[in-house]
């Protein structure tokens, strides 16, 4: 019903799945992504690191399932701004981002642009598939059905 899926959207849009014992992380959007959840997503990294997450590691942000996107330049300033204070001694970290979304395409390049002076080398493409090579992550440690 659209009761249903207005409460989906409504719902936190982001879901993290650590795999390969730290080594990654696999980054899920779905529904409506906000600004607010994009900086609780940077900082949910930050303090997962070390604990879940080890020096350099890789993560996939699939953003397939993304319904719609309420982020918006200052947002991305933000985020940059988080890495950038917060994010040192952390290794060479590798961010794919999986986007087809028009106006998130537009986001995600800045962020890329934005991380260039950073540890965080950030990659953009169509597709799971391509990411995941760049990423160099075992299509079998995906969780069962993650990307069906």
């Amino acid at each position: 019903s659209l009761i249903r899926v207005y409460r989906a959207i409504k719902t936190m849009s982001i879901e993290h799945i650590v795999i390969e014992n730290g080594d990654a992380l696999i980054t899920r959007v779905t529904g409506q992504l906000t600004g607010e959840e994009m900086t609780e997503h940077m900082f949910w990294l930050i303090d997962n690191f070390g604990k879940r997450l080890n020096p350099g590691y890789r993560q996939l942000f699939d953003t397939t399932d993304m319904i719609d996107l309420s982020v918006n330049k200052s947002d991305i300033n933000r985020i940059s701004q988080i890495i950038q204070t917060y994010g040192a001694d952390r290794g060479k970290i590798k961010t794919g981002i999986v986007i087809t979304h028009p106006r998130g395409r537009q986001m995600a390049f800045t962020y890329q642009a934005l991380s260039r002076v950073t540890d965080v080398d950030v990659k953009i493409y169509d597709t799971v598939e391509e990411a995941i090579g760049w990423l160099r992550i075992d299509p079998g440690e995906l969780p069962a059905g993650a990307f069906a």
